[in-house]
């Protein structure tokens, strides 16, 4: 007994109907990929600063949001830090923001 592949028999037939499915398949497919291509741009941008910091432990004020929006605290608290034995060096890190002009 020879199996019919129905599905396959029917996709044959209408070619157009069967080149306009694949087209769909592939517009989504190309939609999920820039999805996931945008997602790992948004969180590599997000972590870049963090990843090339080359420290053990960082200070940040406990009152700090974001990157974006972080408060100051007083240098004593660095030199605070810098009295523990295995602390080897402590460095402030400043961060603002500057309007750019458009010549």
């Amino acid at each position: 007994m020879v199996k019919i592949p129905l599905a396959w028999l029917q996709l044959k037939r209408e070619k157009t109907r069967l080149a306009v499915a694949l087209a769909g398949i592939a517009f989504a497919d190309i939609l999920m990929f820039m999805q996931l291509g945008f997602r790992d741009s948004l969180y590599y941008s997000n972590v870049r600063f963090h990843t090339s910091l080359k420290a053990d432990i960082v200070l940040i004020n406990n009152q700090s949001n974001a990157l974006l929006s972080m408060k100051t605290f007083s240098q004593r608290r660095l030199y605070k830090a810098l009295d523990l034995q295995n602390v080897q060096s402590v460095h402030p890190i400043y961060l603002d923001y500057t309007a750019w002009k458009i010549l």
